[in-house]
C-alpha cells in the first residue's frame, strides 16, 4: 500500500528515499519523490509548462516524446552529481555568473582599467577573458535546456516573468556581441563592444538574481 504526507506524491511501501524539490505547474518549489522514475517527473512539469495535451486524458502528445525522453535522460546525468534536476540549474548558473564577473573584470583590464585590481598582464587579460566567457556560455547550455523543455516560459510573479524575459533576450545579446567581435567588414562604434559585453554579463546576473539567489534564499544552499 502506498504512504503518502501532505503536500506530496504518494510514495511506494518500503521506500527510504526522501523527497527532492522540483519546480511544478504553479509555479512555486515543491516536493516530489526521488523513487519514482524521472521520467514521470520530467513528464509532470514537461505537460504542465512547455505543452499543452489536447487529449481529454492527459496524455503526452506523440511529437513530444523525443524531446521527454531527452529531458528525462538530462535529468537522470545531472542528478549523477546534484540531487534534483533544479539544483543543477541553480548551481550551473551560479557557476556561469561567477565567470561572467570574470569576463567584466578582465574585459575592463584589456581596455584599461581596473590595473591595480586585476594584476594580469594584457596577454593573460586576455587569455582569461575569452576561457571564462566560453565557460560562461557552456555552463548555460544546461540552463537553457532545462528552462525551456521542463520548465517553459512563464509569468506567474514578477520574479518569474523578470527571469522569463531576461532568458529570452540573453541568447540574442550573446550573438550580436560575436558579430561585433568578429565582423571585421564594416566598423562598429567604440562602444559597441563594452555595451553588449556589459548587456550579456548584467542580464546574467539578473537571472540569477531570480532564480538560484531566490532558491539559495528560500531553501539554503545546498548540494
Amino acid at each position: 500500500m502506498a504512504r503518502t504526507t501532505a503536500g506530496t506524491t504518494p510514495r511506494p511501501e518500503g521506500s527510504s528515499r526522501r523527497p527532492v524539490i522540483s519546480l511544478l505547474s504553479r509555479g512555486s518549489y515543491m516536493p516530489v519523490d526521488s523513487g519514482y522514475p524521472r521520467r514521470r517527473e520530467a513528464a509532470t512539469c514537461f505537460r504542465s509548462r512547455a505543452l499543452r495535451p489536447a487529449a481529454p486524458d492527459g496524455s503526452i502528445p506523440g511529437v513530444a516524446l523525443p524531446l521527454l525522453d531527452v529531458a528525462s535522460t538530462y535529468g537522470d546525468v545531472v542528478t549523477t552529481v546534484f540531487s534534483a534536476p533544479i539544483l543543477a540549474k541553480v548551481w550551473l548558473a551560479t557557476f556561469a555568473v561567477v565567470l561572467a564577473i570574470v569576463q567584466v573584470s578582465t574585459g575592463a583590464r584589456m581596455w584599461g582599467h581596473l590595473r591595480g585590481v586585476v594584476r594580469l598582464s594584457d596577454a593573460t587579460a586576455k587569455q582569461v577573458h575569452r576561457w571564462s566567457g566560453r565557460l560562461a556560455i557552456l555552463f548555460t547550455l544546461p540552463v537553457v535546456f532545462h528552462c525551456i523543455t521542463i520548465l517553459g516560459f512563464q509569468t506567474t510573479t514578477a520574479r518569474v516573468a523578470v527571469h522569463s524575459v531576461a532568458g529570452s533576450f540573453i541568447y540574442g545579446v550573446f550573438v550580436a556581441k560575436m558579430l561585433v567581435i568578429h565582423d571585421r567588414r564594416r566598423p562598429h562604434p567604440p562602444w559597441a563592444l563594452p555595451v553588449l559585453g556589459g548587456a550579456v554579463a548584467a542580464l546574467l546576473v539578473v537571472l540569477w538574481l531570480t532564480s538560484a539567489a531566490w532558491y539559495f534564499d528560500q531553501f539554503g544552499v545546498h548540494w
